[in-house]
């Protein structure tokens, strides 16, 4: 083999390990460009959901004294909600290690407001596991206590209640 032939085999050779290291960074970017897509999606519905509930505590207030029409609202309020925390569920399912405690636990609750209790226990469980800190783990202990004590599931939640202030105990509460 000529020393002309060896260049070029060398310059095919880089420029083919050059190529294969652009198509990693490509599929790298791209799959970091949907996941902030996923991301920002999420936030969007999470807002939405957080306006909707808000948004319903002002009617309870405002249409007290309308049944008719609060059962009305009360109706299409339930479907947004039902729509809005599958499409939540959805984009968490998508990106499982970008979702917060706390965005956990606002789809958890979403979740038990739409009357998916099993749903909504998995999403409580799982802002406990995903808490960064012991005062996130603590709120988010807290948040399913609440939850157990509305199912009427008292013994569990008083353990709960309990786990969450042992854990603030040991703590200075400056997280």
């Amino acid at each position: 083999m000529q020393t002309k032939d060896k260049w070029t085999l060398g310059i095919s050779i880089a420029a083919f390990v050059f190529s294969i290291g652009a198509v990693v960074i490509g599929l790298k970017n791209s799959v970091d460009e949907r996941n902030r897509t996923i991301r920002n999606q999420l936030t969007d519905v999470l807002a939405k959901l957080i306006g909707l509930r808000v948004d319903q505590a002002k009617l309870q207030h405002e249409a007290a004294n309308d049944p008719s029409y609060l059962a009305n609202m009360g109706e299409a309020f339930s479907q947004q909600n039902g729509f809005l925390v599958n499409q939540a569920d959805y984009l968490s399912e998508q990106i499982p290690d970008l979702v917060s405690t706390v965005e956990l636990n606002t789809v958890a609750l979403a979740q038990a407001d739409s009357g998916n209790f099993l749903i909504a226990e998995k999403y409580h469980k799982r802002a406990i596991d995903r808490a960064s800190n012991e005062l996130y783990k603590a709120m988010a202990i807290r948040s399913y206590a609440v939850f157990l004590y509305i199912q009427g599931r008292f013994d569990e939640g008083r353990k709960q209640y309990q786990g969450a202030l042992d854990l603030m105990k040991s703590t200075d509460n400056f997280v």
